[in-house]
Protein backbone atom coordinates (compact mmCIF):
# COMPACT_ATOMS: atom_id res chain seq x y z
CA UNK A 1 0.00 0.00 0.00
CA UNK A 2 1.51 3.48 -1.26
CA UNK A 3 0.83 5.92 1.72
CA UNK A 4 1.79 9.70 0.98
CA UNK A 5 2.33 11.91 3.74
CA UNK A 6 -0.25 13.69 5.32
CA UNK A 7 -0.77 17.58 4.34
CA UNK A 8 0.13 19.82 6.78
CA UNK A 9 -1.93 23.23 6.67
CA UNK A 10 -0.83 25.64 9.50
CA UNK A 11 -3.91 28.22 10.06
CA UNK A 12 -3.70 32.15 11.35
CA UNK A 13 -6.67 33.73 12.25
CA UNK A 14 -7.64 37.29 11.32
CA UNK A 15 -10.00 39.60 13.23
CA UNK A 16 -10.25 42.41 10.34
CA UNK A 17 -9.62 42.88 7.10
CA UNK A 18 -6.44 44.55 8.21
CA UNK A 19 -5.77 41.87 10.18
CA UNK A 20 -6.58 39.56 6.70
CA UNK A 21 -3.83 41.50 4.68
CA UNK A 22 -1.10 41.07 7.18
CA UNK A 23 -1.37 37.24 7.57
CA UNK A 24 1.47 35.42 6.24
CA UNK A 25 2.38 34.08 3.30
CA UNK A 26 1.10 30.02 2.58
CA UNK A 27 -1.33 30.28 5.91
CA UNK A 28 -4.99 28.58 5.58
CA UNK A 29 -6.55 32.24 7.52
CA UNK A 30 -9.59 31.37 9.80
CA UNK A 31 -12.20 34.39 9.48
CA UNK A 32 -13.24 36.05 13.29
CA UNK A 33 -14.26 39.22 11.75
CA UNK A 34 -18.11 38.39 13.30
CA UNK A 35 -16.30 37.34 16.20
CA UNK A 36 -20.08 35.70 16.98
CA UNK A 37 -18.41 34.31 20.57
CA UNK A 38 -16.08 36.82 21.98
CA UNK A 39 -16.59 34.78 25.20
CA UNK A 40 -14.85 32.09 23.41
CA UNK A 41 -12.08 34.34 21.69
CA UNK A 42 -9.32 31.78 19.32
CA UNK A 43 -11.43 28.75 19.94
CA UNK A 44 -14.51 30.25 18.43
CA UNK A 45 -12.59 30.16 14.53
CA UNK A 46 -10.81 26.97 15.33
CA UNK A 47 -13.95 25.01 16.33
CA UNK A 48 -16.34 26.12 13.58
CA UNK A 49 -13.65 25.10 10.88
CA UNK A 50 -13.25 22.02 12.65
CA UNK A 51 -16.94 21.66 12.73
CA UNK A 52 -17.22 22.58 8.79
CA UNK A 53 -14.44 20.85 7.84
CA UNK A 54 -12.25 18.28 9.15
CA UNK A 55 -15.36 16.42 10.40
CA UNK A 56 -17.07 16.81 7.39
CA UNK A 57 -13.91 14.93 5.17
CA UNK A 58 -13.61 12.07 8.46
CA UNK A 59 -17.31 11.55 7.68
CA UNK A 60 -16.63 10.84 4.26
CA UNK A 61 -14.01 7.91 5.40
CA UNK A 62 -16.81 6.82 7.95
CA UNK A 63 -17.46 3.71 6.13
CA UNK A 64 -14.28 2.27 6.62
CA UNK A 65 -14.56 2.80 10.18
CA UNK A 66 -14.47 0.05 12.59
CA UNK A 67 -17.58 -0.38 15.19
CA UNK A 68 -16.74 -2.58 18.15
CA UNK A 69 -20.03 -4.02 20.27
CA UNK A 70 -19.30 -2.80 24.26
CA UNK A 71 -20.87 -4.67 27.40
CA UNK A 72 -23.05 -1.56 27.89
CA UNK A 73 -23.81 -2.72 31.63
CA UNK A 74 -20.22 -2.47 32.43
CA UNK A 75 -20.15 1.17 32.24
CA UNK A 76 -21.29 3.79 34.67
CA UNK A 77 -23.63 6.40 34.37
CA UNK A 78 -23.13 9.97 34.38
CA UNK A 79 -25.56 11.91 36.50
CA UNK A 80 -24.18 14.93 34.74
CA UNK A 81 -26.73 17.00 33.35
CA UNK A 82 -26.01 16.91 29.57
CA UNK A 83 -28.81 18.31 28.06
CA UNK A 84 -32.27 16.99 28.09
CA UNK A 85 -32.50 13.37 27.49
CA UNK A 86 -29.48 12.92 25.68
CA UNK A 87 -27.30 10.51 28.22
CA UNK A 88 -30.55 8.61 28.60
CA UNK A 89 -31.16 8.12 24.69
CA UNK A 90 -27.10 7.20 24.37
CA UNK A 91 -27.96 4.93 26.87
CA UNK A 92 -31.18 3.20 25.19
CA UNK A 93 -29.00 3.03 21.69
CA UNK A 94 -25.97 1.24 23.37
CA UNK A 95 -28.01 -1.33 24.88
CA UNK A 96 -29.81 -1.74 21.37
CA UNK A 97 -26.72 -2.38 19.44
CA UNK A 98 -25.38 -4.52 22.39
CA UNK A 99 -28.69 -6.91 22.32
CA UNK A 100 -28.20 -6.65 18.36
CA UNK A 101 -24.47 -8.22 18.77
CA UNK A 102 -24.97 -10.34 21.29
CA UNK A 103 -28.30 -11.32 21.99
CA UNK A 104 -28.36 -11.42 25.72
CA UNK A 105 -31.47 -11.13 28.27
CA UNK A 106 -29.65 -8.59 30.82
CA UNK A 107 -29.10 -5.93 27.24
CA UNK A 108 -32.98 -6.22 26.64
CA UNK A 109 -34.55 -6.16 30.24
CA UNK A 110 -32.41 -3.14 30.98
CA UNK A 111 -33.53 -1.54 27.78
CA UNK A 112 -37.17 -1.87 29.04
CA UNK A 113 -36.41 -0.82 32.36
CA UNK A 114 -34.47 1.92 31.25
CA UNK A 115 -36.95 3.32 28.73
CA UNK A 116 -40.18 3.00 31.26
CA UNK A 117 -38.00 5.23 33.81
CA UNK A 118 -37.36 7.63 31.36
CA UNK A 119 -41.06 7.75 30.07
CA UNK A 120 -42.20 8.35 33.34
CA UNK A 121 -39.94 11.03 34.54
CA UNK A 122 -40.95 12.88 30.61
CA UNK A 123 -44.14 12.53 31.90
CA UNK A 124 -43.93 14.05 34.91
CA UNK A 125 -42.63 17.48 33.16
Amino acid sequence: MNRSAPRTHIFQIYYSNATREALDPGFVPLDNIRNERPDWREYWPIRRHLLNNSLISLARHAAAWIAKAYNPMLLPFSHSPVSGLGAELAALDALKIAYQVEPLQQYLRAYFELRARYAAMANKK
